[in-house]
C-alpha cells in the first residue's frame, strides 16, 4: 500500500468472500443450465470498491473455478450444449467484469497520484514566491517536504559557483549530527544522486549515521531520502530527508 491508494476497510474483503461462497451454494442446488453465474457478478461488482488492482483478477479466478466445479457436481439440467455455451458465456462475462475492475483502480490511482503532485508543487511553489535568502527558502523547501513526505529531519543544500554544494539549511537535526556542510558531485550519497539525477532511498541506516533530535532526546532514523534539486537540464542543489519510519510509501 503506498500513498496513492486508500486502504479497503477489511469488511469489504469479508463482503467478497461471502458473497462468492453464497452464490457457489445457490449455484449447487439448481441443476445445470440455470444462469446462477450472473450473481458471480455481485462479488466482482464489490472488487470496484477495494484499493489493490490485482483483486478483480484473483475474484474472478475463484469464480471460474467454483463455476466449473459446479458443473460436475450439481444436477444436470437443460441440453448439455446450451449448458456449456451459458458457462462459457459466464466465464467471458465475469472476466470482461474484472478487466473492467481492473482498470477502473488503475485509472483511479494514477488520479491520485496526480493530484498529490499537483499539490507538492503548488505548495514549494508558494514556499518558493517572492525575494528571499538563500537560508530562508532552504527553509521554507524543506518544511513543505517534511510536512508532505512526513520526514522529521532533512538538509537542503544549494549550488556554489566552483562547482560544490553547501547546505543552505537543516530542520530536525540533532545538536552535533553527521551531516555534511558540503559536499561535491560523486561525494557520498549526496553527489551520487547529483551525478545520477536520481532520488536515492536507503533503508535501515547504520548506526553512525545521522540523529534526528527534539527536546526530549534524539534518535537515528530509520529510512534516508536525498533527491537533486533541478531545473530542466541545471541541478541548482539537493536535498536530503530523514524518516524515523519506512519510506515504502514515499512515492520517488
Amino acid at each position: 500500500m503506498n500513498r496513492f491508494t486508500n486502504k479497503t476497510h477489511p469488511a469489504m474483503y469479508w463482503a467478497i468472500g461471502i458473497s462468492i461462497a453464497v452464490v457457489f451454494i445457490i449455484d449447487m442446488q439448481t441443476p445445470i443450465g440455470v444462469a446462477t453465474w450472473i450473481l458471480y457478478l455481485v462479488p466482482l461488482m464489490l472488487c470496484f470498491r477495494v484499493s489493490e488492482a490485482w483483486i478483480p483478477a484473483v475474484v474472478a479466478t475463484v469464480c471460474t473455478v467454483l463455476l466449473v466445479v459446479d458443473w460436475f457436481v450439481s444436477a444436470p439440467g437443460i441440453s448439455a450444449q446450451i449448458a456449456q455455451f451459458n458457462r462459457a458465456l459466464g466465464i467471458i462475462v465475469m472476466w470482461s467484469a474484472a478487466m473492467l475492475a481492473r482498470n477502473t483502480l488503475l485509472v483511479r490511482q494514477r488520479l491520485q497520484r496526480d493530484e498529490w503532485l499537483r499539490t507538492a508543487r503548488t505548495r514549494i511553489a508558494d514556499a518558493v514566491s517572492g525575494e528571499q535568502s538563500v537560508q530562508r527558502l532552504g527553509e521554507r523547501v524543506l518544511g513543505v517536504l517534511a510536512n508532505y513526505l512526513g520526514a522529521q529531519a532533512g538538509a537542503v543544500y544549494a549550488a556554489d559557483p566552483g562547482g560544490s554544494y553547501t547546505r543552505a539549511a537543516s530542520i530536525g537535526l540533532a545538536e552535533g549530527s553527521a551531516a555534511a556542510a558540503s559536499f561535491r558531485r560523486g561525494d557520498g550519497l549526496l553527489g551520487r544522486a547529483v551525478n545520477e539525477r536520481n532520488v536515492i532511498r536507503i533503508e535501515n541506516l547504520p548506526p553512525d549515521y545521522l540523529k534526528i533530535g527534539s527536546g526530549l532526546g534524539d534518535s537515528r532514523p530509520h529510512a534516508l531520502l536525498v533527491a537533486p534539486l533541478a531545473i530542466e537540464d541545471a541541478i541548482h542543489g539537493a536535498v536530503e530527508l530523514g524518516f524515523l519510519h519506512p519510506t515504502t510509501d514515499v512515492d520517488q
